[in-house]
C-alpha cells in the first residue's frame, strides 16, 4: 500500500497528530476475539503476543485520554452477534482495558464491521471527534462490507477516523480491509509479530498532542547512487530535531507516493526495500512522517530473475521449484491461474531453494510468480497440470546403496535430487506406507540408516517434501548369522592338489564356525562362511599356503591365498633363471566370464617370427607363454561363430602382467561419427573394447577394434548389369576418420598397402593402418544372414553367466538384438573412397 504526504514549501506544517491541540480524540479500540487467534506467529499463539502488547502499550497512555474497548467473537462460536462493550470510553480506563483482553476467550467468527460500526456509536462520532482501533487477524466473515462501512461513517461523522491493524494477515488479506481506514483518513498498519503490534498500537491508540514545530528541521540522506530491484538499500540520515514518527520513504520523483517506508527510529543506518520495478526513484526523509524534509535521488536497476520447475506436472504433485530473485524477507512463490491473482498455494522464499508447491487439483493452465515482498509480482512461469496417470517429465533423482545390508546395523545412503529444505530419504518394508527409519538430507551426502532387526524385502525412498516419492531403490535385510558363498583358490597357478580349513579370527562375530576339507583339490574350493574375519590354511604336502580373508555381505568373496615360506618346509619353489629379452613370456589370458567354456587364439601381427596358438575349449583360462612384440587375441564361446573377446596387446618381458581378463567385445555407438564423405558411418567402435558389427543388407559380420569404423557397403554391378558375389566396404580410423582398410575394392594400387584373401574376398589395407586391426578384421569378417539375431553367433544365451544376461555398462552387447540395415547413401562414389589416385590417373 502507497502511503501519501504533503510536500515541504517553505512554511512549517503541522503533523495530523498535532492538529489535536485541545487535547486527543476519544478512542476504541475493537479487539478480534474470534478463533483464528488460537494461531502462531514464531511458536507463540496471537491470542498471547495480543494480551501482552495491548498491556504493554496501554500503560504507557496518559491517564487523561478517554479510552475503551469493544470485543467480537470472544462469547460464542459461529455468533455474527457476537459483539459487546466491555469497557465503556473513559479516562483512566487503559488497567481495565488490559485485565479484561487478558481474561478475553477467543472462540467465534469476525464480525469486523458491525462491531466498528458500534463502536463509532458508542463514541457520538456524529456529534464528537472520534478514534477507533481496530485489531484483527482475519477477514470479515459476517457478510459486510468494510470498503462500504468506511464511506459511510466518513460521511456521517463530524471528525471520524478508523486505524486497522492487520495482525498477521498477508499483503492480499490486508488489502482487503485496509479500505476501512483510507475511506476514514486513517491508517491501515501490518504488524507481522509482537514488535510490530507494539508499534502500530503506539502509533494508533497512544495518541497524545504533539506541539507542531517552529521551524523545519534539517535533514541529510546518505545512500547508494543504484540499487537492484528488490534489495534493501542501507540508508544513512541526519536531522536536526527528530521526531517520534519521522520516517525514510523511497518513491518516484513524480509522486508523493511512498513505494516502501521504514521509521528513522529504527537505527542509523537503516535498511529500506527497492521497489520491484525498474526506474529513477528518490529516498526522501519525512518529517514527523508528514514533511519531506530531505531527498535523494536513485536509480533501481535490473536483478537475476530465474524460475526453474517442470513444464508439465500431474494434479495435485509436488514441484521443486528453484529460483533467483531478491530474497527479501517477505517474498515468495505463488502458484495461480494464468493472469489471475489469488493463489493455490504459496512458499516463502527465504531459506529454500528449491522450495517445493503442491499443484493444483484440477488440470488446467497455471503460472509460478515470484512476488516481492508478498505483493508486487516480478517474474511469472507458466506450468501445466494434467490429470492423475497422465505422463509428465520426471523429476531427476536417484539412490545409491548396498544391495544388502546385515540387519540392526548403520549403513551409507547416497542421493542426488532437488535437495529442497523438507526432502528425506526413507526407509520402509515393500509396499508399506509408513517408515522403519528415515533421515533428511541435510544429514549429509552419503547420509546413515540404520536398518530394521526383522530381516526381509525393503526399500529406500526418495521423499519430495517429506510427502513424495521420486526414487525408489530395493534392499534386502539379511540375518547378519547367514552364511554366504565364499570362493577360495592357492596362488600357485592351479599347479598343487590343495586340502584346505578355516577358523575363525578371534575378533570375528558370535556364529562364525571353523571349516576343513578331507581331501585335497586342484583350483578354486567354493565354501559358505557367516560374514567375518578368518584365518585359512592350505596343505599341498610341503607347500603351505596361508591368509587371512574378510567375508562380507557384499562383494564377490573371492580369495586368493599367497604361500607362506615360513611354514613350507621345502620353501618356495625357485625362480627360473632370468629370462633374455627374446624369451617367451608367461602369461595367463582370461575372459570376464572365466567359467565359461572358451577357444582361445594369438596371432603375431607385429612381424616376429612366431607361430600362430590357440587353445581348445576350456574353462578357467589359458595359461601360455608368448613371443615378445604385437599379439591379436580372439576367445570364441563354445558354439560361437564370432570372438567373444579381442584384443591387440603387447608382450615385452619384465613389463606384462602374469595375466590378463579381457573384456566382452562391445555393441557400436549410438552416434558415430561423419566420414570423409560427410555421411555417418554405419558403425563405429568409439570406446575402449572391441565391438562387433553386422550389416544386414550385405550379409556381412565381423570385430573392430577401438576407433574404427566401417561405411556403407555395395554390390559392385558391371556395364551389363553383373552383380558381384561379394560385397565390398570400406574402413576407417583415426580422428578424424580416415580410410586405412577395404574389402573387395574395385581396384588396389598396391602402393597403397598389402591385400590378403579373407573369407569374403580380398582385404586391401594402408600401409598406415594398425596391422593388429587389420588382423582382427580378416580373422572376424564372415558372412551373416540377413535380419537375424547375431546374439547368438557371438555367445549362445545358455552358456552366459547370469550377470551378463543384464549388462551393467552401455559398452554390453545389448544392442545386439538384430542386425542393423545401412542403406547405400544415393550418388555413392566407392572408387574415390578406396582408390582415389585412380581418378587422378
Amino acid at each position: 500500500m502507497k502511503r501519501y504526504f504533503l510536500p515541504l514549501i517553505g512554511l512549517s506544517l503541522v503533523s495530523p497528530l498535532a492538529a489535536q491541540a485541545e487535547g486527543a480524540p476519544r478512542t476504541m479500540i475493537v479487539m478480534d476475539g474470534s478463533g483464528s487467534m488460537w494461531g502462531q506467529i514464531d511458536g507463540r499463539a496471537k491470542l498471547e503476543i495480543a494480551r501482552e502488547t495491548v498491556s504493554e502499550v496501554l500503560g504507557t497512555v496518559p491517564a487523561e485520554q478517554e479510552i475503551g474497548l469493544i470485543a467480537y467473537g470472544h462469547r460464542r462460536k459461529g455468533d455474527c452477534g457476537d459483539i459487546e462493550l466491555v469497557v465503556p470510553p473513559a479516562s483512566g480506563a487503559s488497567g481495565r482495558i488490559a485485565q479484561e483482553v487478558n481474561t478475553m476467550r477467543f472462540l467465534g467468527k469476525t464480525p469486523l464491521s458491525a462491531a466498528v460500526r458500534q463502536a463509532a456509536e458508542v463514541l457520538r462520532y456524529g456529534e464528537e471527534a472520534a478514534t477507533v482501533v481496530l485489531v484483527t487477524d482475519g477477514l470479515e466473515t459476517c457478510e459486510a462490507d468494510p470498503c462500504a462501512l468506511g464511506r459511510e461513517l466518513e460521511a456521517g461523522g463530524l471528525d471520524f477516523t478508523a486505524h486497522v491493524i492487520g495482525f498477521g494477515l498477508t499483503r492480499e488479506e490486508g488489502a482487503q480491509v485496509a479500505c476501512l481506514a483510507q475511506e476514514t483518513g486513517g491508517r491501515y498498519i501490518e504488524a507481522r509479530d509482537a514488535a510490530g503490534l507494539a508499534s502500530a498500537l503506539t502509533q494508533t491508540v497512544h495518541a497524545q498532542p504533539v506541539s507542531p514545530p517552529q521551524t523545519s528541521p534539517k535533514a541529510g540522506l546518505t545512500a547508494p547512487e543504484t540499487a537492484p530491484i528488490g534489495s534493501l538499500i542501507s540508508v544513512g540520515w541526519s536531522v536536526s530535531e527528530i521526531s517520534p514518527y519521522d520516517t525514510i520513504t523511497i518513491g518516484l520523483p513524480s509522486d508523493q507516493s511512498a513505494e516502501n517506508y521504514v521509521y528513522a527510529s529504527q537505527g542509523n543506518p537503516l535498511d529500506i526495500q527497492a521497489p520491484g520495478a525498474v526506474g529513477s526513484y528518490e529516498l526522501r526523509y519525512v518529517s514527523a512522517d508528514h514533511t519531506v524534509v530531505a531527498r535523494k535521488p536513485i536509480e533501481i536497476t535490473p536483478a537475476p530473475l530465474k524460475l526453474t520447475a517442470v513444464d508439465a506436472a500431474q494434479a495435485g504433485q509436488l514441484v521443486p521449484v528453484f529460483w533467483q530473485g531478491p530474497d527479501a524477507e517477505y517474498d515468495n512463490i505463488q502458484v495461480r491461474e494464468v493472469g489471475g491473482e489469488s493463489y493455490f498455494a504459496y512458499e516463502y522464499v527465504s531459506g529454500k531453494n528449491p522450495l517445493v508447491l503442491k499443484m493444483p487439483e484440477e488440470p488446467g493452465k497455471y503460472e509460478l510468480v515470484y512476488m516481492l515482498n508478498d505483493r508486487e509480482p516480478l517474474i511469472t512461469r507458466p506450468i501445466t497440470v494434467v490429470p492423475l496417470g497422465q505422463p509428465v517429465p520426471e523429476i531427476a533423482s536417484s539412490l545409491s546403496a548396498p544391495a544388502s545390508v546385515a540387519a540392526n546395523t548403520d549403513f551409507p545412503v547416497g542421493w542426488s535430487g532437488p535437495a529442497a529444505a523438507s526432502d528425506s530419504i526413507w526407509l520402509r518394508k515393500v509396499g508399506d506406507s509408513g517408515w522403519e527409519s528415515y533421515a533428511y538430507l541435510a544429514d549429509g551426502n552419503p547420509l546413515t540408516l540404520r536398518s530394521p532387526s526383522e530381516p526381509g524385502p525393503y526399500e529406500l525412498v526418495y521423499k519430495l517434501g517429506d510427502a513424495q516419492d521420486l526414487a525408489v531403490r530395493q534392499l534386502q535385510v539379511v540375518d547378519p548369522l547367514a552364511p554366504v558363498p565364499v570362493t577360495i583358490m592357492a596362488d600357485d597357478g592351479g599347479l598343487f592338489s590343495v586340502m584346505w580349513s578355516g577358523v575363525p579370527a578371534p575378533e570375528n562375530t558370535a556364529g562364525a564356525e571353523a571349516w576343513a576339507m578331507q581331501e585335497g583339490i586342484h583350483g578354486p574350493v567354493e565354501a559358505a562362511f557367516v560374514p567375518g574375519e578368518y584365518d585359512i590354511l592350505g596343505e599341498a604336502g610341503d607347500q603351505t599356503f596361508a591368509g587371512r580373508i574378510v567375508v562380507s555381505l557384499e562383494g564377490e568373496n573371492q580369495f586368493t591365498i599367497p604361500l607362506d615360506p615360513a611354514r613350507s618346509s621345502a620353501g618356495p619353489d625357485q625362480p627360473a633363471a632370468t629370462p633374455s629379452a627374446g624369451d617367451p613370456v608367461e602369461i595367463k589370458i582370461q575372459g570376464e566370464y572365466p567359467k565359461l567354456s572358451t577357444r582361445w587364439e594369438a596371432i603375431p601381427v607385429s612381424g616376429q617370427m612366431s607361430d600362430r596358438l590357440g587353445q581348445a575349449y576350456q574353462p578357467d583360462g589359458w595359461q601360455t607363454a608368448l613371443d615378445p612384440g604385437r599379439w591379436l587375441i580372439t576367445g570364441y564361446a563354445e558354439g560361437a561363430t564370432a570372438p567373444l573377446y579381442a584384443a591387440a596387446i603387447t608382450v615385452e618381458a619384465g613389463r606384462t602382467p602374469p595375466s590378463l581378463t579381457l573384456p566382452r567385445t562391445a555393441a557400436p555407438s549410438a552416434s558415430p561419427e561423419k566420414l570423409p564423405s560427410g555421411d555417418l558411418a554405419a558403425a563405429q567402435c568409439s570406446g575402449e573394447v572391441a565391438c562387433y558389427f553386422s550389416e544386414a543388407e550385405l550379409g556381412v559380420k565381423g570385430v573392430l577394434m577401438p576407433n574404427w569404423a566401417v561405411g556403407n557397403g555395395l554390390f559392385y554391378e558391371t556395364a551389363a548389369g553383373v552383380k558381384a558375389t561379394d560385397p565390398s566396404l570400406e574402413f576407417y580410423g583415426g580422428s578424424p576418420l580416415e580410410l586405412l582398410a577395404a574389402l573387395n575394392p574395385r581396384q588396389w594400387d598396391l602402393q597403397l598397402g598389402p591385400c590378403e584373401t579373407v573369407a569374403l574376398g580380398a582385404l586391401c589395407a594402408l600401409h598406415e593402418a594398425d596391422p593388429a586391426a587389420v588382423a582382427l578384421l580378416a580373422a572376424s569378417l564372415e558372412k551373416a544372414s540377413p535380419r537375424v539375431s547375431d546374439t547368438a553367433a557371438v555367445v549362445a544365451p545358455k552358456q552366459l553367466p547370469a550377470a551378463a544376461a543384464s549388462p551393467a555398462t552401455p559398452s554390453a552387447p545389448q544392442a545386439l538384438e538384430a542386425d542393423i540395415p545401412l542403406p547405400l547413401p544415393e550418388g555413392f562414389n566407392a572408387t574415390e573412397f578406396f582408390a582415389p589416385q585412380l581418378l587422378e590417373k
